[in-house]
Formats: structure tokens, C-alpha cells, sequence
């Protein structure tokens, strides 16, 4: 994690950031490239990063004949910038799992923020 704000900040912060998510990456892939269903295992440094889950109010798919686009049920902030988190990853929040779609950082290094789709079962 990369931080331009001073440790402090983050600490009389903490309580904007109530969970905590494990960042975790396919194990393998097909011949495609294609992600497998299962294993999945947590990234070192990844682990217990303090996070806040939000709903977009949206989470609509939206489909044509050629391509299905990207659904985001909701974001999850997550205290500090992590530049090692991608978008085939998953991040799981209180044994809910969510694959991540989109990866953004404020422009001061206080957060990144994971547009995610919730995975139901």
C-alpha cells in the first residue's frame, strides 16, 4: 500500500471504514482464460484491509446480441491504495463474496474503491 496521508488520519478515520475485506485471486484458469469457479485463496497483504460495503442503488445488467456489460451491485472503499488489487479478483466481506469489475483511487492516496458484483450462490 502506497499512502501520501499520515498515519493519524487514517487512525481518527477508522470508524468511516466498519468491516474488513480478504482480496483473494483465482487459483487457476482454463485454456480460455476464463476464471474457475473454485479454489480461490487470499493475496498476501491483502487480508483484513478495514473497508466499508455501499449498495449503488442500481445493479442493473444490460444486454445486447454481441456482449453482456458489467453489472455493479456495490462499491466497497477500502482504507488506504492498493495498486496490486485487479479486476479478476474478488474481495470478501463477511463470508459474502463480490468479483470485482472496476478499480478507482482518490487522487490524495487515502483510498481505493472496488465497484463489485455481488456473487450469489
Amino acid at each position: 500500500m502506497s499512502l501520501l496521508v499520515h498515519a493519524r488520519w487514517l487512525d481518527a478515520t477508522g470508524n468511516l471504514y466498519p468491516d474488513t475485506c480478504d482480496i483473494q485471486s483465482p487459483a487457476n484458469t482454463n485454456d480460455h482464460g476464463d476464471v474457475i469457479e473454485a479454489p480461490w485463496t487470499d493475496i498476501v497483504g491483502l487480508t483484513d484491509l478495514p473497508c466499508r460495503v455501499s449498495p449503488t442503488g442500481g445493479g442493473r445488467e444490460a444486454r445486447t446480441a454481441p456482449m453482456t456489460y458489467s453489472v455493479v451491485t456495490h462499491y466497497i472503499t477500502v482504507a488506504g491504495r492498493y495498486e496490486t488489487i485487479l479486476p479478476h479478483y474478488r474481495a470478501v466481506v463477511d463470508s459474502v463474496n463480490y468479483d470485482i469489475e472496476a478499480i478507482t483511487y482518490d487522487g490524495d492516496g487515502i483510498m481505493t474503491r472496488l465497484a463489485t458484483r455481488i456473487l450469489t450462490a
